[in-house]
């Protein structure tokens, strides 16, 4: 049995490390209409995990 992994960790912008250290950044698929934005531009940078629903 492969040994247990601690879990991923969030960090700032939606970027995130996984158990192996490897760091990944998740985006929602409409990010340039976001940015695009000026009143919605600055909360993904604020956020851990990116929160559509704060965006919308």
């Amino acid at each position: 049995m492969p040994p247990r992994l601690p879990p991923t960790t969030h960090k700032p912008c939606g970027w995130c490390v996984d158990a192996y250290g490897v760091y990944w950044q998740v985006l929602p698929q409409n990010i340039v209409q976001l940015m695009a934005d000026i009143d919605t531009r600055a909360k993904p940078l604020s956020m851990g995990k990116i929160d559509l629903s704060q965006l919308s």
